[in-house]
């Protein structure tokens, strides 16, 4: 199993606000939300979605409600995405205020043991 790191922060901000976190393969992309929402400090009230593509609503974003049969969902595992080392890709949250964060692969490594998702360096805020 991998363990990822990686490092999140609003678009634009990547020098005022960012998180580094590591998290699990074996966890999905609503961990991932779950974690990055509550390291930036923000309530889980709104629908979110994952773009690795870069691309805002598009039918191939991995979604928390899927509207379509087939469209991803986030419950996916990280380790089913295929991440590489120095890929970026965009967690975009409440669809109202568009908060856009950007998310960078800095590395991805073996784990013995399943490490449990945290933050490891923080820097700013946002709200």
């Amino acid at each position: 199993m991998e363990k990822y790191i990686l490092k999140v922060f609003p678009e634009g901000q990547v020098k005022k606000a960012y998180r580094v976190i590591e998290i699990s393969g074996n966890d999905t992309l609503d961990r991932l939300c779950d974690v990055i929402l509550t390291a930036f400090d923000f309530s889980h009230d709104h629908l979110y979605e994952f773009s690795m593509s870069g691309s805002l609503y598009t039918d191939d974003n991995y979604t928390c409600d899927p509207e379509y049969k087939g469209q991803p969902s986030t419950k996916v595992k990280l380790e089913k995405l295929g991440l590489i080392k120095g890929q970026k890709f965009i967690f975009h949250y409440d669809f109202g205020d568009d908060w856009v964060f950007v998310i960078q692969v800095q590395d991805i490594q073996d784990e013995n043991v399943r490490v449990i998702a945290h933050v490891t360096e923080e820097k700013g805020s946002v709200v």
